[in-house]
């Protein structure tokens, strides 16, 4: 079995999303079942979620301050990691956390995507604003701003950048700037 889990997946972590994630990796490994666990960072194309926010105002919201780096992957890369785990001999029992190239802050993340889109983005970390955007897409708000908190306080190490993608795959992570390009005309 191969399982995307999220990276810093342990059962004791504070955040209840990343412990939910531990805990289910727990009761794999007890299973006595074979497994590979992929445990991504941020995904790129969550910022498709703001994709009317960005073209009506130009922002994107979190409650991570501007500050805080995370090593965003590319989904596009998390699944040929997830194809080359489950067809290639040699990954069960291994954990692997796959992360994107570069470690962006998300004031770094707007001006990425500015470029690419040819429009002023800009990020917004007010809770107030985040926390209207999360509850109109119908998440929790309360688990979310959880995960931020131990994220912002280095749950996972999400600044970390990781070699998984090219040792897996044979091919360099997509860049957080080739995202923006593919992705430009959604914007």
């Amino acid at each position: 079995m191969v399982r995307f889990s999220i990276l810093g997946a342990e059962p004791d972590s504070p955040s209840g999303l990343i412990r939910r994630h531990g805990q289910t990796e727990q009761l794999l490994r007890d299973s006595g079942m074979a497994f590979t666990m992929l445990r991504p960072s941020y995904f790129m194309q969550n910022l498709l979620w703001y994709i009317k926010d960005i073209r009506s105002r130009g922002v994107f919201y979190s409650s991570l301050p501007a500050t805080c780096k995370h090593s965003h992957v590319d989904a596009r890369d998390s699944a040929a990691v997830a194809i080359a785990a489950l067809t290639e001999p040699g990954h069960e029992g291994k954990a692997y956390r796959i992360t994107g190239p570069q470690a962006l802050s998300y004031p770094e993340v707007a001006e990425i995507l500015s470029d690419a889109i040819g429009k002023k983005v800009l990020y917004d970390n007010s809770l107030e604003n985040y926390s209207k955007f999360l509850k109109d897409l119908g998440l929790d708000v309360n688990e979310v701003l959880e995960l931020d908190a131990c994220v912002a306080k280095g749950a996972g190490n999400g600044t970390a950048v990781t070699n998984t993608i090219f040792e897996l795959t044979g091919r360099q992570p997509i860049r957080f700037a080739q995202f923006a390009a593919d992705y430009s005309q959604r914007f």
